[in-house]
C-alpha cells in the first residue's frame, strides 16, 4: 500500500560519513508524480 512519509528532523552526519535520516508517517493520501516531464530525471529533457 503507498504510504507518504514526512522527514522528521534535520538530516544528520556520523563520524563516518554516514547521514542518519528520521522519516514518519505523513498526513493526507500519497500521490505519484509525471516523471516523464522535462527535468525529471529521465535523461532527456526535450
Amino acid at each position: 500500500m503507498p504510504t507518504g512519509l514526512t522527514l522528521l528532523e534535520p538530516p544528520a552526519a556520523g563520524p563516518k560519513g554516514t547521514v542518519f535520516l528520521r522519516y514518519g508517517l505523513a498526513e493526507g493520501i500519497p500521490a505519484t508524480g509525471d516523471m516523464s516531464a522535462p527535468g525529471r530525471g529521465t535523461g532527456s529533457d526535450g
